[in-house]
């Protein structure tokens, strides 16, 4: 059973809930995720991100992966979900119809310069 022989925890980070009197915040030692040596992603350095619903922060683990996240608060500050993309279909896509680089032709989408709406 290949399942019963695989561990991979992934990464852990270290998270802090609190409520500053108006909302539920957190903040996410992303260390982990960065280069050792970098001294990126100290929980000390992180902004504090707010439940997704209520001001529509995200932010992102590293620029090493680009992996976007927002945070929901749930059970009145109990529970931290941490919410990824599961997937960057759409983006992918986008690129492919609507990639526009005007030094390299050759790297344009099928339709150069389009707007793609959200």
């Amino acid at each position: 059973d290949l399942a019963k022989n695989y561990e991979d925890p992934g990464p852990l980070l270290d998270c802090v809930v609190w409520h500053d009197g108006s909302l539920w915040r957190a903040a996410l030692d992303t260390a982990a995720m960065h280069p050792p040596a970098s001294g990126k992603g100290a929980l000390a350095d992180f902004t504090p991100l707010a439940s997704y619903a209520e001001e529509r922060q995200y932010g992102t683990f590293s620029e090493l992966d680009s992996c976007n996240f927002t945070l929901s608060v749930l059970d009145g500050g109990r529970t931290l979900s941490v919410v990824v993309d599961c997937g960057a279909h759409g983006t992918h896509v986008a690129g492919i119809t609507a990639a526009h680089f005007p030094d390299d032709p050759g790297s344009n989408g099928i339709a150069p310069g389009a707007q793609i709406k959200p």
